[in-house]
């Protein structure tokens, strides 16, 4: 909360609009805190503009001053429904310019969106996780998502910033070269950045398709890939540019 009320601010003090669903937690929290830092936001309803009576009533005068925008893309009558909610997770994210996740598990509407964004070059921004913090933020982050600190101000991944406490493991780029359909892309480039299992694969990059044996197939397929043995399990990883100058991966 204190994080998303941190973006909200910045966003504000930037002439920026905060888009979210209001939803209870972090949505809710952002329209607050826009209104709090006297910025602009705009409410994209789970619902018909009509049932949100209790709504408008509570925000009449940031309206009627135009600093808040409510908008439906349903029926006027229609009633709050989780099919509808998912469904405006689209238009949340399609409006928005820049993506900020404050957490995100490994599955439901944030991880969707994060994903679905990075996979469409979209901006986005994910907070660092602190020390032992159970959430999918790293996860998001070592798939491309940019971190920021509580503030919402870019941080480097790197070296000398990152996270002996999480134990992040840095190793050296291998360079790759391919011909791949975007879920194979996907996997080179999650591989390239630690060690992995084929299930852990397919749940980090939500390869719902997939089946384990389907992802060893396609690693096995793949100039340069090491593999490492825990108890019953096969861990894949690309090797660096030490041990190969260069991966050439045709499918």
């Amino acid at each position: 909360m204190q994080f998303t009320d941190n973006v909200a601010k910045k966003a504000s003090s930037e002439y920026k609009v905060v888009v979210s669903g209001f939803a209870r937690g972090v949505d809710k929290q952002a329209l607050d805190s826009a209104m709090k830092h006297k910025g602009q936001s705009i409410i994209v309803l789970p619902q018909g503009i009509t049932t949100f009576a209790s709504g408008m009533k509570k925000y009449y005068k940031q309206i009627i001053e135009g600093n808040v925008l409510v908008l439906s893309t349903f029926h006027p009558k229609s009633p709050w429904a989780v099919d509808l909610a998912m469904a405006r997770n689209s238009i949340i994210y399609g409006l928005a310019s820049e993506i900020y996740a404050a957490q995100s598990d490994d599955k439901g509407g944030t991880w969707s969106g994060v994903t679905d964004g990075l996979k469409k070059g979209r901006t986005v921004f994910v907070r660092m996780p602190e020390r032992n913090e159970k959430c999918a933020n790293m996860t998001l982050i070592e798939m491309g998502a940019n971190a920021v600190d509580m503030e919402g101000n870019p941080i480097h991944t790197t070296t000398e910033h990152v996270l002996p406490e999480l134990s992040c493991q840095v190793v050296a780029e291998p360079t790759v070269s391919y011909k791949a359909d975007s879920a194979e892309k996907q996997i080179v480039d999650l591989l390239s950045k630690g060690e992995y299992s084929s299930k852990q694969i397919i749940e980090i990059l939500h390869l719902t398709e997939y089946t384990p044996q389907k992802v060893s197939k396609i690693l096995a397929k793949i100039d340069g890939i090491q593999i490492s043995k825990t108890g019953k399990t096969n861990k894949y990883s690309l090797k660096t540019t030490q041990q190969s100058e260069q991966l050439t991966l045709s499918f």
